[in-house]
Order: C-alpha cells, then sequence, then structure tokens
C-alpha cells in the first residue's frame, strides 16, 4: 500500500538532504498544525528519551499548535514551523511572529516557493520531497526532514529501517471496527505522540471517533469508564517502559480480561525508540486506510476540513 510510512520513506530516501545543523540548540519550539504538527510530538517524545543518556540531546522542546508564537520564546531558542503545503495559516502566523523577534527559524515544507518567501538571515528554508499523496500520508518526508536538523543521513535511514511487518490481526481488527465499534488507544507517556496520530489517522482516513490517552495519566481517569462493548481497545507496548509502566499494562489486562473487554496489544521489539514509534505508526496506517476503504468513504480526502478551510479563505 502505497500510503504507508515505508513505502513513502522508500520512495523519496534518495532525495533526502542534510542542509542544516542545530544539534547544539537547547531550546527549541516547533509549531505545526494536524499531520505536520505531529512531528514535533514525534521530535518531543524521542528527544526526551534520548536526553536521558546524551546530554546532546537534553533539550527543551514546547509543540505548539496555535496562531501564537509564546512570548517567553526569544532569539535564544530556534523556531521549527512545518507545513507540507506551505500554506497551514497557523504556521505562517507563528512563522511571521518568529522572524519579526529574530529568532533563528527554519521552515519545513515540501513547497519549493517558502525558498523565497523572505530574505533574512535568520531564516532557513528547508523543501524537503514532495509526494502526489495528501499531507497526512507524508509523515516520513516531513519527520526526516526535522531529524536532518540534527542528525546525519545514515542515522535518519537507519530509524526508518523498521520492522515493517504488519500485525496478524489487521484484518480482524478492521472486522471489528467495521461493526461500529470506537477505538480506544492507549501509549505510555514516553510514547503518547502515537495515540494521538493514530487518533489522528482514524479520523481522516476511516472517518471516526477516537479516544485516546497514555499511560500512567489515563489510569487516574479513564479507567473509571463503565464498560461498554462500543469499544475496542488497544494497547501500544515497547521495549524502553518504565518498570512501573509495564507494571500498569499488566494490571489494566487483568481488568480488561476480567470484565471481558476486548482488547489487542500492538508491540514492537526494536532496539530504538524512533524506531518501535514508526513501526507502530506504520501499522496503524494500514488499519485506518483499510478500514475507510471498507466503509467505503473517502479515505483520501477531507472534504470537510476542504471545505472549512475554503470558507476561512472567504473571511
Amino acid at each position: 500500500m502505497k500510503y504507508l510510512i515505508r513505502n513513502v520513506f522508500d520512495s523519496i530516501k534518495d532525495k533526502i538532504e542534510k542542509k542544516y545543523d542545530f544539534l547544539e540548540s537547547k531550546k527549541i519550539i516547533i509549531s505545526g498544525m494536524g499531520a505536520s504538527g505531529i512531528i514535533g510530538n514525534l521530535i518531543e517524545d524521542y528527544f526526551n528519551f534520548l536526553g536521558k543518556n546524551d546530554e546532546r540531546f537534553n533539550k527543551l522542546i514546547v509543540v505548539n499548535k496555535t496562531y501564537e508564537l509564546p512570548k517567553y520564546v526569544d532569539e535564544n531558542w530556534l523556531s521549527i514551523c512545518i507545513s507540507y503545503s506551505g500554506k497551514t495559516e497557523e504556521t505562517l502566523s507563528v512563522l511571521k511572529q518568529s522572524l519579526e523577534r529574530n529568532i533563528p527559524t527554519v521552515f519545513i515544507s515540501s513547497n519549493p516557493e517558502i525558498e523565497n518567501l523572505y530574505s533574512l538571515p535568520h531564516y532557513f528554508p528547508l523543501v524537503v520531497p514532495k509526494t502526489d499523496l495528501p499531507p497526512r500520508y507524508n509523515l516520513a518526508s516531513l519527520l526526516s526532514g526535522a531529524l536532518s536538523l540534527f542528525f546525519e543521513k545514515e542515522k535518519i535511514f537507519d530509524l526508518f529501517d523498521f520492522n515493517s511487518n504488519l500485525h496478524e490481526k489487521n484484518d480482524e481488527i478492521v472486522q471489528e471496527l467495521l461493526s461500529g465499534k470506537i477505538p480506544v488507544v492507549y501509549s505510555d507517556y514516553r510514547t503518547k505522540s502515537l495515540s494521538e496520530r493514530i487518533a489522528q489517522q482514524f479520523n481522516e482516513n476511516s472517518k471516526i471517533h477516537c479516544v485516546y490517552g497514555y499511560f500512567s495519566e489515563a489510569n487516574h481517569n479513564q479507567l473509571e469508564v463503565q464498560p461498554d462493548d462500543k469499544f475496542v481497545y488497544f494497547l501500544l507496548r515497547h521495549n524502553f517502559e518504565h518498570e512501573r509502566i509495564k507494571k500498569r499494562f499488566e494490571i489494566i489486562k487483568e481488568l480488561f480480561n476480567k470484565k471481558g473487554i476486548k482488547y489487542y496489544e500492538i508491540k514492537s521489539n526494536e532496539n530504538d525508540l524512533m524506531k518501535a514509534m514508526l513501526e507502530i505508526l506504520n501499522n496503524f496506517d494500514y488499519v485506518s486506510i483499510k478500514l475507510g476503504m471498507e466503509k467505503g468513504v473517502p479515505f483520501d480526502q477531507n472534504p470537510q476540513i476542504s471545505y472549512l478551510k475554503e470558507r476561512l479563505k472567504q473571511s
């Protein structure tokens, strides 16, 4: 399926470049919306993990999904703005504010027009490879571009060389969801970006609602929701969980089994946290797209979002 992360990466990898190096930046704000915004969440999760053992990645990272640049962000920060189209109005608003404050600013987009958008010494346009796919399927392009600000190409190639075998129960999962059940997705706090991205993909590809959260925060509230056969649960696992989080997952499984609650455990055994996240995301891209296809909805189009954007242009 050409829409999957691994397949998209394989189609663009020969075009990946390392244009800038901002590894020394200690305070970073990453702004973007939707599929572009989730890049910031993935970077935040990964660097928070790496920073425990590698001082180079011990950074303050803020993910911003608004029209405004926080007042505390000044020229001592690096501002990364991400918009696949180069036209996202929230991101363009933050881009303008960043440059007005003389903040070193990277603009990541597939639109070559961004190279001539500003002629300023603190403006760093980064044009990433473009495909014929809708923006949300270009996570590989945007993420590899963002990673290139801190890693060499060889490292990026390795991160995308994750296990791309799909879960053996994917088709069963699709049938479960075709019956009208609502997915509930739980990751752990180290990979909280996963549950958010997967929910977005169910929203856009399958045109369904999705509940999501992460442990242990969800254990303090969502656990009290009464069992209901309207839901099917997904537990996202990896090899880098905190010991107490592992225990929480096992206790939750005990509770689910006692109450007869349907759940699927989706685990990656990759030896790198980013590779583990990409493997899990690749799998759920398949599930959400296949579900959209089976439902007969326009999985590769977003008519309601397109309508909203057109109306905003008129106002």
